[in-house]
């Protein structure tokens, strides 16, 4: 099973085509990263994936699920998958290690 597809995946930002035909397979399990030079559409790909934005054209699934039939289901599943992070999930690990952990606590409430 594919974790992640697309077919023909094109999108088109007013007179800009970001995507032009992209086809791609993740087999579940499989670790891929995406490289390449400024505006070659690898931010596009990831927020099409992600139920972000939709695709101009071609098809694009998450799962088995269309992102753009299906995209509320491939949203929630984001979401639970990454669940948003707050900003005291994101001061705490800085905080431990540079010694102001304790004026986070304060303004938090939680001594």
């Amino acid at each position: 099973m594919y974790a992640i597809e697309s077919k023909g995946l094109i999108k088109d930002y007013r007179d800009v085509r970001a995507l032009d035909g992209l086809d791609l397979r993740i087999v579940e399990g499989q670790v891929y990263g995406f490289c390449g030079p400024n505006g070659a559409g690898k931010t596009t790909t990831l927020k099409i994936f992600v139920g972000l934005v939709f695709p101009t054209g071609g098809s694009a699934r998450v799962l088995r699920m269309d992102v753009t039939k299906d995209g509320v289901e491939v949203r929630r599943k984001r979401s639970d998958t990454f669940p948003r992070p707050t900003a005291f999930r994101n001061v705490r690990p800085s905080g431990v290690s540079s010694g102001t952990w304790g004026s986070c606590r304060e303004y938090r409430g939680t001594r």
